[in-house]
């Protein structure tokens, strides 16, 4: 499970390294994006994975292990 909390580089530098390097089933990002050239590397290493960023909504809950976020 990946969490990218906003497109800023200084948050999402290297995640696409991660997503390249890492095995990840979810992806939860905002739907907002920039044109930033670390925002477009991001999105196409969630497309060369196949994977698809969703959008968590107010409420939503997650489950790692025995521990819910």
């Amino acid at each position: 499970m990946l969490f990218g909390t906003h497109p800023h580089e200084d948050h999402i530098g290297g995640l696409d390294d991660v997503i390249k390097n890492f095995n990840i089933e979810n992806i939860y990002m905002p739907k907002i994006g920039t044109t930033t050239k670390t925002f477009e590397d991001v999105l196409d290493a969630i497309a060369d994975k196949n994977l698809k960023a969703t959008a968590p909504k107010k409420g939503d809950t997650f489950k790692i292990g025995e521990a819910r976020l």
